[in-house]
């Protein structure tokens, strides 16, 4: 009988040694830490243009507004062509549609197809930035009709996007060690970082503007390019 009450208790003290020893571990585990939010922003100068040109076309049957649309769009790629020379510039198709134009019969009162209408978009990508109001002209004259958006760029901006990254992350650092003097504590590491995406804002033209200047070349003047960073860190402090 004395045996056996030796075993419970033995037992039991194990048992209770499992519970308690990962509470005690996260105790242990358990760190004061200072955690910092900082962002960093800069604005810097464009280096590509990317305009979308449209031509539309309408025709009573598909096949009369589509070889209109093809003429017109074919003009307009070989005026472009012989303005855009450079390897690092591109033309390329952005979207296709026919579409049929509807109108209301009143007299069958029915909704009835008085025609297509065929629109065929196109990107231009381009380096020459000083060009872009020629390469509206040029495209306008020969037969583009929509003007869609122009949005000014930069091409590769992973180099530029690090070195604001790292602008907000010294930040973090310096108002980290400012709370940590002021507290009269010790930064000892850093517990975790987490980087969440920071935005890039284009340019971005407004197309209703375009007007002619005296030169007959439409005047575009790019603005800056905004790149952000944003940066969480946890200091460990002591």
């Amino acid at each position: 009988m004395k045996k056996l009450i030796i075993n419970i208790v033995f037992i039991f003290l194990m048992l209770f040694s499992t519970v308690l020893n990962p509470a005690l571990a996260i105790e242990q585990n358990k760190q004061s830490i200072i955690k910092i939010t900082a962002k960093s922003s800069e604005s810097f100068d464009p280096d590509t243009a990317v305009i979308v040109l449209a031509v539309q076309t309408e025709g009573k049957k598909v096949p009369n507004a589509l070889q209109e649309n093809n003429k017109k769009m074919n003009k307009v790629l070989n005026a472009l062509k012989k303005l855009i020379e450079d390897e690092q510039d591109s033309i390329k198709t952005s979207s296709f549609s026919i579409r049929p134009i509807k109108t209301w019969d009143k007299r069958l009162k029915i909704s009835i197809i008085a025609g297509y209408k065929v629109n065929n978009s196109i990107i231009v990508k381009t380096k020459k930035i000083d060009k872009i109001g020629k390469i509206i002209d040029i495209s306008i004259e020969n037969g583009a009709n929509n003007v869609n958006n122009i949005n000014f760029i930069i091409d590769n901006n992973d180099e530029l996007y690090q070195q604001v990254l790292a602008k907000a992350s010294r930040k973090a650092k310096a108002d980290a060690k400012a709370i940590a003097n002021a507290l009269g504590v010790k930064i000892k590491g850093i517990k975790s970082v987490n980087v969440s995406q920071g935005y890039y804002r284009p340019m971005q033209y407004d197309t209703m503007a375009l007007a002619k200047s005296k030169e007959s070349s439409t005047p575009i003047v790019p603005g800056n390019v905004d790149i952000n960073a944003n940066v969480t860190i946890e200091f460990i402090i002591e």
